[in-house]
């Protein structure tokens, strides 16, 4: 599976599975500038042009093929989600933005499905950072030091809080 960045740009995400271990269930594309467009004009000018890039992200529900039941409650599916985050080291705000909004399409999507799910990609963030840590710890503080400089307004459109955990 494969999503394109938007404006005749050939870059994106890609998920590649063998067909003869796992079946395409459903596939989701994620388009921030999209979504971005949705609240940007709300923004300063410099903050929306950051938040109008064309990063993606792309999820797919597979389940296995011909797959021995471990018992009669198992399930044979799994989420994967890949995502490409901006690379920009100066707007880190909306790096946590991108990741949050992966994740709450995931909460909407995919969570009621009770599947392991599996969030892949480039982050462009370090370990600590407030992206990686609403990840892996399911909250990021607003006092984090990478949102000490965030404009309230867009604070209101941050996500830092998820339920797809525990692990």
């Amino acid at each position: 599976m494969f999503t394109f960045k938007k404006m005749n740009i050939y870059d994106g995400c890609a998920t590649f599975f063998r067909l003869s271990k796992f079946r395409l269930i459903e596939k989701y594309e994620l388009e921030f500038r999209t979504t971005a467009q949705k609240i940007a004009w709300t923004h300063k000018q410099d903050k929306r042009h950051n938040m109008m890039k064309d990063n993606v992200a792309l999820t797919v529900i597979l389940e296995t093929i011909k797959a021995e039941p471990v018992s009669d409650t198992s399930n044979h599916r799994i989420c994967v989600a890949n995502v490409h985050v901006s690379a920009d080291l100066e707007n880190t705000d909306v790096k946590l933005w991108q990741v949050g909004t992966l994740i709450e399409n995931l909460e909407r999507n995919v969570a009621h499905l009770k599947i392991p799910i599996l969030i892949c990609g480039d982050l462009n963030s370090c370990p600590r950072s407030a992206a990686h840590t609403l990840v892996i710890k399911g909250r990021v503080d607003r006092k984090h030091e990478e949102l000490v400089n965030t404009t309230e307004e867009l604070i209101k459109h941050l996500k830092l809080s998820h339920k797809l955990l525990p692990l």
